[in-house]
């Protein structure tokens, strides 16, 4: 019993270890300039669909980005899409998105 408990302190150990020695994240976007910035991202609509950065009021900042497709429409759609990204992000992503569904009807 006491091995295993050695065994997954030094595995916790080993993982807090990796986790202080990573530097800052390859890419992060928090859209606090209040702006697509075209020098990162190519934006992608089709139909009555948009894509903008908005003032909100949220958790994480003054900005967010917001995605809006009006109800009932068809074979629209709106993207943002980071270009030129490092060849690192090419195979492998991690992200964190906050959502908030503004027409949600229980």
């Amino acid at each position: 019993m006491m091995q295993h408990l050695f065994s997954a302190v030094a595995i916790a150990a080993a993982f807090a270890s990796a986790l202080a020695a990573q530097s800052k994240p390859i890419f992060s976007e928090s859209f606090e300039s209040g702006k697509l910035d075209p020098a990162i991202w190519e934006v992608r609509t089709m139909g009555a669909a948009t894509v903008a950065v908005e003032p909100v009021e949220g958790a994480h900042g003054k900005y967010a980005l917001h995605a809006h497709y009006p109800e009932m429409t068809r074979g629209a759609y709106a993207v943002a899409i980071a270009t030129h990204l490092p060849d690192s992000l090419k195979t492998h992503v991690f992200g964190r998105t906050y959502m908030k569904n503004w027409n949600h009807t229980p």
